[in-house]
Order: C-alpha cells, then structure tokens, then sequence
C-alpha cells in the first residue's frame, strides 16, 4: 500500500504543478465576478435612492418648442349647476428632438374628473414628417370644469376652456406654439340650446405663486395651452322660454283690475294664486342652477314680478275698502289710476333691468 502511494506522489505532485496555472486565472475570473456582482448591487441601491432627473436634450440651446392644434370633435354636454362640460377632441403635437416625446407629459389642468377621463394616444412612437419633425395626436374624451359667471342668466354668453400643459417640464425646458390652424371644429358639431362661436387657442407662461414646499427655489413658470369655445344662448328663444312665463304670470295678476273692486275674493284670488305660481316657477328654474353669491337677471326679473304682484294686492285692498264705504265710483276711478300707475312701474323696472344687465 505504501509502495502504491509512493509511486502515486510524482503524479500528485505533477498534478498539482498543472492546476496551479489554471487556478491562478480562475480565481482572479471569481473575485472580478464577485467585484462585479457587489459594485452592481451597490450602483442598483445608489439609483433607488437618487432623484430622478429628467431633461430635454435640446435645453442647453433653449427650450424644445411644441407645436400644438386641436379638432373639437364633440361638446356632449353643458351643466351649469356644476360648472361642467363634456368634450370630446384630438390633439396633436409636432417637435424636433428624437429623444423628446411630449405627449407622455402633456397634463389636463382643469378635469372635473379623472377616473371619468379618457386620454389615448393615437400612435405606438411618434412619426418622423417629411421636414424632420416628429408627430403624435392625443384623443381626450372627459368633463372639464370652469367657473362661469352667471350674472346676465339666461341671456348670459359662455366661453367653455380646456387646459393643458407639461406636467414635468417648466417653461426653460418646453414652450408651447399654436400651429397655423390651431382649432377647428366639427362641421356637424351641435350643442342643444347654444350658438358655437369661433373658438381659439393661446399660450401663455402660468406662473404658480408657490415652491410647493421646496424652500429656496424660485416659483416657476409653465407653458400652458388654453383652448377656448364660446357659447352664447339664443336670444328669442331664451326669451320665450324663460321669460315669457313670468310675463304672463303678471299678466293674470293685473287681470284684476278688470274686475269690479267689489268682487274683492275673486281678485284677491287671483293675485295669490300669482304669487304662489311666481314661486313655484323661480324654485323650478333655480334647480338646474348653481348657488351665487350674487342675484343673476333672472333673479331680478322674478324680483320685480313679486314687486308688481303685491302692488297689485295692496290696490285690491284699497279700492275694496272705498268699495265697502259705498264708494263705488271713487273705488273705479282709483282702480284705473293705479292700474296704470303699477303697470308703467312694472314695464320701467322691466327696462332698466335689460338696460344694467345687457348693456
């Protein structure tokens, strides 16, 4: 046995010769490994806790400049009691930069709501045009909201905004350009109970008062896109609709003046009944309306509806008292009189309210 282990030695000892130039290799190959391993996972840490910084790789020469145009496909609704409206439009967008694509980071500024939005961009990558610029279109389907004055309701024209801008970048990194044609509208494009006027689009630099926190930093500034619809309310219509109701309300309230001041229950039946109907209408309209912290025009007009009814009562109960004396002569006469007397103040009112509101 031992003789066995002797005559193995020289070849222990020449295999050991053999592996020592191949082990030498092999374990450098394992610690570079290693090494490798460990920087990578370090570097992987080092990432995580890194902000993300993102630039546009033309913002050394100067912002990259968007050019921007809209189609109005569809308004689908317009609610005044929320301030909202629903539209349905394409953008698109044009640039220079490859490494740029705006569309990931173009943002709504006044949604009524998110989850009920819809936002799909219309191509995989942007197209390269014929000139070098890169395209992309958006489609946006959603409720925007607005706060619209009211005041001159419901002659009252509005003007319905959609507005976007760059969620990520700040005006020294992307500006915004209207395109040739920035806003065109549908040719069959209908809103119930609205004229559509020419709409339009500007941009501007907004400038939000705040550092959201960032102490030190200076308030930046953000190109936004504002594209604008005008809406306006047919002015018969309105007017048949809305006001012809409360004339004819007065109406019936001065038909008591026709009546004999000594059928005093039957007239002031009939203007009672006029000021419950008044009341019933104003609560009727006011429900499609929002709260203000002001009288709109149809406010006033039902205003000096009440005014004129109640002037008509208390000539009921002034003629009626002459009428019980035996006076049913002097109970005409001032009948008359006060007929025209409430009928001027309730036709002049009528017209300096049209003339303050719609002047």
């Amino acid at each position: 046995m031992f003789r066995m282990l002797g005559q193995l030695g020289p070849a222990v000892r020449n295999r050991r010769r053999t592996m020592v130039p191949i082990a030498v290799p092999l374990a450098v190959v394992i610690v570079v490994l290693l090494a490798a391993v460990l920087t990578g996972n370090a570097g992987a840490a080092d990432s995580r806790l890194a902000p993300v910084v993102t630039t546009v790789s033309s913002e050394a020469d100067g912002p990259e400049v968007v050019t921007v145009g809209a189609y109005i496909n569809d308004i689908q609704s317009l609610d005044l009691r929320n301030y909202t409206y629903r539209v349905d439009f394409y953008l698109w967008l044009k640039w220079d930069d490859p490494e740029f694509d705006p569309a990931l980071t173009l943002g709504q500024v006044n949604p009524f709501n998110y989850h009920d939005s819809v936002e799909k961009v219309l191509y995989d990558e942007p197209i390269q045009l014929e000139d070098g610029q890169y395209y992309t279109a958006i489609r946006y389907l959603g409720e925007f909201s607005t706060k619209m004055p009211l005041a001159d309701f419901p002659f009252d024209d509005q003007v319905l905004s959609i507005k976007l801008e760059d969620e990520s970048y700040d005006s020294s990194g992307v500006v915004y350009v209207p395109d040739k044609e920035p806003v065109v509208l549908d040719k069959h494009l209908l809103l119930p109970g609205y004229n559509i006027m020419q709409p339009t689009m500007h941009i501007e630099d907004f400038v939000y008062d705040s550092t959201f926190g960032f102490e030190g930093a200076a308030a930046s500034s953000y190109s936004r896109i504002t594209i604008e619809v005008p809406v306006s309310r047919p002015w018969f219509t309105n007017l048949m609709k809305v006001l012809l109701p409360v004339l004819l309300v007065a109406a019936v309230a001065a038909m008591v003046f026709f009546l004999d001041p000594t059928y005093v229950d039957a007239r002031l039946g009939m203007g009672i009944t006029a000021m419950l109907t008044l009341v019933a209408l104003q609560f009727t309209t006011a429900a499609d309306l929002p709260q203000t912290e002001y009288l709109m025009m149809l406010d006033v007009l039902y205003i000096i509806a009440y005014g004129y009814v109640m002037l008509v009562l208390a000539s009921v109960v002034a003629t009626s008292q002459l009428a019980k004396k035996g006076q049913e002569d002097a109970a005409l006469a001032l009948d008359k009189k006060l007929m025209v007397l409430t009928t001027l103040v309730y036709v002049g009112a009528l017209a300096l309210t049209f003339w303050f509101f719609l002047r």
